[in-house]
C-alpha cells in the first residue's frame, strides 16, 4: 500500500484545475466557454476545489474540457489486514477491560490466558468489526 501512497501526488496549493489550466495558457473565462458556464461558476470551482468541498462531477466536467481525466482512490494508510487487526485488538481490550471492571467488583483476579485472548479477539472480529459496542 505504500506504493500505492506514494504515487498519489499531492494537490497542488492553488488546486488541480487552476494549475492544468493555467499550464495550458487557458483563463477561467476560456475554460467557463469550453464547460458551458459562467466566469463566475469557474472562479467559484477553483475555490470550492482549493478548500476541498469541490464536488466530483463538476471536476470531471472541469477536466474533460481541459482533455483531463479526474482520477480519484482511497488509498489506506496501512495494509487493510492491520486495519483490522488494530480494531480488533483495541474492541477487544474495550471488552476485556470491562470483564475486568465487574471481576474486580466481585473480588476476582482476571487471569486470561493468550488462548483464552485470542478466543475473544476472534469472537470480537466476527462479530460486527466496525459497530460500536
Amino acid at each position: 500500500m505504500a506504493q500505492a501512497r506514494d504515487a498519489v501526488p499531492a494537490p497542488p496549493a492553488g488546486g488541480w484545475v487552476r494549475t492544468i489550466r493555467e499550464a495550458l495558457g487557458m483563463s477561467q473565462r476560456d475554460l467557463a466557454q469550453r464547460m458551458g458556464v459562467s466566469h463566475a461558476a469557474v472562479a467559484k470551482m477553483e475555490s470550492s476545489e482549493k478548500a476541498r468541498t469541490a464536488q466530483l462531477s463538476t471536476l470531471q466536467r472541469a477536466a474533460e474540457a481541459m482533455d483531463c481525466d479526474v482520477v480519484y482512490a482511497i488509498v489506506p494508510r496501512t495494509s487493510l489486514d492491520d486495519i483490522r487487526a488494530r480494531r480488533v485488538a483495541a474492541l477487544t481490550d474495550r471488552l476485556l477491560e470491562r470483564v475486568g471492571h465487574t471481576m474486580d467488583l466481585e473480588a476476582q483476579s482476571e487471569t486470561l490466558t493468550d488462548d483464552e485472548r485470542r478466543v475473544v479477539a476472534r469472537q470480537v472480529s466476527e462479530s460486527g468489526l466496525w459497530r460500536e459496542p
